[in-house]
């Protein structure tokens, strides 16, 4: 091609207001740019503004960066960890032009094979935390790979650590000890934010510690120590950080919660929330969503009866000194005398001027509640889908507006089932009076009975649109667009029998089967991972029929909360 010809940058603006990929426009590279590599040997050139205005970037502040996959598209038209090879470039101070230009001298090893790139260019500072990113994917073709003739060998960050470790292998063993306890340390803090595989890659440590202690025995012996002993030492070390750079580089794209909830229901009877439940929260890690029943006397009963003052700080104050925080506050009208068995989405109060009057009072009272007790977030209703018809939006907006007013730092946040969020253009503009957009989300993961046949990518592809007709993560990326809130899914869960991952109720008959369950929960933090448009969950629930412990034994749905919530990996 003839360089002149073409438009020599990709403009990008950082301001991502709504941030979702579906803000912005999708480029084609080759309209702007031809980058197929070898062509005069000319570095990628992006240009980063920021609202239209060029971002004034220095070199001491801001270096480009890009990583992701080469390899064979998926059935989605990615390429992933299991389909192609991961591949990242770390640029330097002298990639920042200035005028907001920066150029990208991608080498030779960010084109591994042909097939496709898919992954995030952006900008990182000298701490290497990411600034803003953008997805881009383009084609990788046979034929010359670079793209620029580098100096140096290409080598991640992490592959940098081992060429030093390895480069004072040659010296003196004392060196090769010291810099392999640093290499570790480092690998170490980087696998405990994220990696699933840390279990067998830590015996792999072991491993290579117990030799380096043997090594130091016989020296201290007198006795000397082979370069083969040294060599293959050498090798565990490389293959085991070289074989998970590219799982680690996979975490630092990763989608983090901020709210990792699991609801436990403060009913108007009974004992209040049992410490049983609140001792299964903190074993796995999460925080406390409560729902508090409020209470009506039929399904079009306007007046709402809220639980005495004395019984939910009781219950508060007792969450707390077991060491449990509570998260959110989330009213639940329900009939009185009873648990929590109202349809809610039928509830048509018989005078709604009234109804609105009382319930803007009770979630006044309920906002001072979540003021007084640290609870960051309170949901303003759950599921009262008749209640969010679009003529009543209105009063919704005053609701919030008149909580804000009092009580500006405290989020809030509605809970809409799945008609009304399903209708973002009527019942869905509820999302205008709420900082966080809830929305209650029970997918069918799969249209039979779980079993060992049924594969995770199957489970995720209920969070996108196989098993049901639904697309709820498109639902949540149109609603981060519309109204540029983020997204907290209120409700998510699967009760602990092998069809509750086809179906969300059922009569269930014999012993429970947490298996499929826990399957469940799995899919949707992975699913979640992908999407950072979700900032926060809260499963559903720790009383039956969607219980995720069991007197008799620790849950295989347990152990997958404890993973993802204590573990790190959501």
């Amino acid at each position: 091609m003839n360089y002149t010809d073409k438009i020599t940058r990709i403009i990008v603006d950082m301001y991502k207001p709504n941030g979702t990929k579906n803000n912005v426009d999708v480029y084609d590279m080759s309209d702007s740019f031809n980058a197929r590599v070898g062509d005069e040997q000319i570095p990628l050139m992006i240009e980063y503004r920021e609202r239209g205005i060029i971002e004034r970037m220095t070199s001491e502040s801001l270096t480009p960066f890009a990583m992701g996959y080469v390899g064979q598209p998926d059935e989605h038209g990615k390429v992933t960890a299991e389909t192609g090879v991961a591949v990242s470039y770390h640029g330097s101070s002298d990639d920042i032009i200035g005028a907001g230009k920066v150029k990208m001298d991608l080498p030779g090893a960010m084109f591994p094979q042909e097939g496709m790139f898919y992954g995030f260019f952006g900008l990182e500072n000298s701490a290497g935390k990411r600034i803003t990113s953008n997805d881009v994917c383009f084609e990788v073709k046979n034929g010359n790979p670079d793209m620029y003739v580098d100096s140096m060998p290409f080598r991640s960050e992490l592959q940098k650590l081992l060429d030093e470790a390895v480069a004072k292998s040659k010296t003196t063993f004392g060196d090769i000890s010291n810099a392999w306890e640093a290499l570790k340390k480092e690998i170490e803090d980087a696998l405990t934010k994220g990696n699933t595989d840390i279990d067998t890659y830590l015996s792999r440590l072991k491993l290579a510690e117990e030799r380096l202690e043997q090594y130091e025995k016989d020296l201290a012996a007198g006795k000397g120590v082979k370069q083969e002993d040294l060599d293959d030492l050498k090798k565990i070390i490389e293959v085991d950080v070289t074989n998970r750079v590219g799982k680690l580089e996979k975490i630092v794209g990763r989608n983090y919660l901020t709210y990792k909830t699991i609801s436990s229901t403060l009913y108007s009877i009974g004992d209040g929330i049992s410490d049983d439940n609140i001792n299964a929260i903190l074993r796995v890690g999460g925080t406390l969503a409560m729902p508090i029943m409020v209470t009506v006397t039929n399904s079009t009963d306007p007046n709402i009866v809220m639980q005495s003052d004395d019984r939910v700080q009781q219950n508060i104050d007792h969450i707390k000194k077991m060491g449990l925080a509570i998260t959110m506050i989330k009213p639940h009208i329900g009939l009185a005398g009873g648990y929590d068995g109202l349809n809610r989405a039928t509830y048509t109060p018989s005078d709604f001027g009234t109804f609105f009057k009382n319930w803007k009072d009770v979630m006044l009272h309920y906002a001072e509640t979540c003021n007084e007790n640290g609870i960051p977030i309170l949901c303003i209703g759950c599921e009262q889908e008749k209640c969010t018809d679009p003529k009543y939006i209105s009063k919704w907006i005053d609701i919030y507006q008149s909580i804000k007013a009092k009580y500006p730092d405290i989020l809030i946040t509605y809970a809409m089932e799945g008609n009304e969020a399903k209708d973002i253009d009527g019942h869905g503009q509820i999302a205008q009076a709420v900082d966080l957009v809830g929305i209650n989300v029970y997918p069918n993961y799969i249209n039979k009975d779980y079993d060992d046949s049924v594969t995770q990518d199957e489970l995720i592809a209920g969070w996108y649109f196989e098993q049901d007709g639904n697309h709820y993560m498109d639902m949540f990326d149109n609603y981060v667009e519309k109204y540029g809130k983020p997204i907290f899914v209120t409700e998510t869960g699967s009760m602990p029998w092998k069809d509750g991952l086809a179906r969300l109720l059922s009569l269930q008959e014999g012993d429970q089967d947490f298996s499929g369950q826990a399957a469940a929960y799995q899919a949707t933090f992975e699913a979640f991972s992908q999407n950072p448009n979700i900032v926060g969950i809260s499963i559903w629930n720790t009383n039956a029929p969607f219980n995720f412990t069991s007197p008799n034994k620790t849950t295989e749905s347990e152990l997958v909360l404890k993973k993802y919530f204590k573990g790190g990996l959501i």
